[in-house]
């Protein structure tokens, strides 16, 4: 039996992490603290989503971000939304980079008020296309998801500056 090359060690390495970080969005989103609003619920799953997009390689981060979000709502009764998530977080991960010597990077804050636009309108887009058929409905969920991807964001900042503190955890990714 061969040894796995480098190249392949560090693609399946990647590949478990990003299972990692699908399952840690999932849980995030699924099950630790959240607030019900009207047409779904706050949570702190976009905290992972952009750690994990800061922290592995951007295809990696897109596929971790678009299955863990689309999972917690898969299954936690929220199915209709997805679809939504799915993309959504996909997209969101895409505008982080996991390339520079820090995650607090400016890319990396340019990238959570990116997040806050593609979370905030892409979820609108699909609430008035496909839950409630009106654009004046998913207004009263505009402010709820503005607040999550703020909240997500701070935590996040907190998170990344252990990060770029600890060299460990650093090297680690």
């Amino acid at each position: 039996m061969s040894t796995p090359t480098s190249k392949s060690h560090e693609s399946l390495r990647r590949l478990c992490l990003a299972a990692v970080f699908a399952a840690l969005v999932f849980v995030a989103t699924a099950y630790l603290p959240r607030i019900p609003t009207v047409n779904g619920y706050v949570h702190l799953g976009d905290t992972l989503v952009f750690l994990c997009a800061s922290l592995l390689p951007m295809p990696y981060a897109v596929a971790a971000s678009a299955i863990g979000g689309g999972l917690a709502d898969l299954l936690t009764g929220y199915a209709i939304w997805a679809p939504a998530s799915f993309i959504i977080k996909g997209a969101t991960a895409f505008f982080f980079t996991s390339r520079g010597k820090k995650i607090l990077c400016a890319k990396n804050f340019i990238a959570i008020a990116i997040a806050a636009v593609i979370c905030v309108g892409g979820y609108y887009v699909w609430a008035a296309i496909f839950i409630s058929g009106s654009w004046a409905a998913p207004v009263s969920e505009l402010f709820p998801n503005l607040m999550q991807t703020v909240v997500s964001g701070v935590l996040y900042v907190v998170i990344a500056l252990v990060f770029d503190r600890v060299p460990a955890l650093r090297r680690y990714f």
